[in-house]
């Protein structure tokens, strides 16, 4: 029986640095153009350098499949420059209760960050309500991890704040970053050693002992990957 989707066979050694073709859509530098690959009826099947074949799924239009050595070759946008990761506008609020709550997320799809030199943004805009004199703490994590955190401890009965963190890529498995409140002269400085070639969750949480619902509440939050 005939199978219905055609199946290109395309060999990749990882180890190998340079690839060329003469008139088509490859390209040299271990990238090759997914314009003529990019297509649902197309199957891409690689070998790594040991030889194990594994397949790649479908690239968009304009992409370039890039191989540098650390791991499963990917797809990639050609432009460069800043682009938005994710945007959301949505108020969201603190329980009625002192449980740690999630207030925005976004899961990085691995291999975003994946040049040396390059870094993650992130902007949030957050108000805090609370009106009686209790801890009420915000936090930033990258995969599970505290990047910033801070907290207030008396009334503040309405004021907005803006949080602005950065995740500098140095390699695949190290990063640095910083996270700080706008207006403010304090900021968290970390050094990280997550694998960026997974799916990582960038998550900002708000919990207050004072127990009222919507003591604190993100008002927005803009994730920006820059090159």
């Amino acid at each position: 029986m005939k199978k219905s989707i055609k199946l290109i066979i395309f060999i990749i050694a990882l180890s190998i640095q340079a690839l060329a073709q003469t008139g088509g859509d490859l390209h040299v530098k271990g990238k090759i153009r997914s314009d003529s690959l990019a297509n649902q009826n197309y199957l891409l099947i690689y070998a790594d350098s040991t030889g194990t074949l594994d397949t790649l799924e479908p690239g968009a239009a304009g992409q370039v499949l890039i191989s540098n050595g650390q791991g499963k070759p990917f797809w990639d946008n050609i432009s460069t420059g800043d682009s938005i990761l994710y945007s959301d506008f949505t108020t969201v609020g603190t329980d009625a209760n002192t449980n740690e709550k999630v207030l925005g997320s976004y899961i990085m799809p691995g291999n975003t960050l994946n040049i040396d030199g390059t870094w993650i943004e992130i902007d949030i805009i957050v108000t805090i309500n609370t009106s009686v004199t209790a801890n009420s703490y915000i936090r930033l994590k990258f995969n599970g991890y505290i990047i910033f955190s801070t907290y207030w401890n008396g009334p503040i009965n309405g004021s907005t704040y803006g949080v602005h963190s950065r995740i500098y890529r140095i390699n695949v498995n190290s990063q640095k970053s910083y996270g700080s409140l706008v207006g403010f002269g304090f900021q968290n400085y970390n050094v990280l050693f997550k694998n960026l070639s997974n799916n990582l969750v960038i998550e900002f949480t708000g919990q207050s002992y004072a127990g009222n619902a919507n003591d604190i509440v993100i008002e927005g939050i803009v994730i920006k990957l820059i090159r």
